[in-house]
């Protein structure tokens, strides 16, 4: 018995696989931090602690709270200030705008937050 003989050409099923999908919600929309597709707790699995400096903090700190998060709690401003630049890679100039003083003021609090710490 012999099988019919059955020619496809790569570029068709390309086409129809692509019509397919069509209108379905984009994997590339759902990232988190440019590189994670995935809940918080894999990701949190997966996201390293350590710097390198040869990843950009997007990808490396895709979990990161926002100020707005990290200045809702109830501590010392300088502390949050603290937290935010070293913890978790909020830059000065961020934390400046967010809290609506000079970059030079918010490096002051936070060398004053580490003496404090001493």
């Amino acid at each position: 018995m012999t099988r019919p003989l059955r020619i496809e050409f790569p570029g068709a099923l390309y086409r129809s696989f692509v019509d397919e999908e069509r209108g379905r919600p984009r994997p590339w929309d759902q990232l988190t931090g440019q590189i994670y597709l995935g809940s918080d707790e894999f990701i949190g699995r997966h996201q390293s602690d350590r710097v390198i400096r040869a990843i950009p903090r997007r990808q490396m700190q895709a979990r990161r709270p926002s100020l707005q998060t990290l200045f809702e709690r109830r501590l010392e401003p300088g502390r949050l200030i603290h937290t935010a630049h070293r913890r978790y890679g909020h830059r000065l100039a961020e934390i400046a705008d967010h809290l609506g003083v000079h970059a030079a003021t918010v490096s002051r609090r936070l060398k004053q937050a580490e003496r404090d710490r001493v």
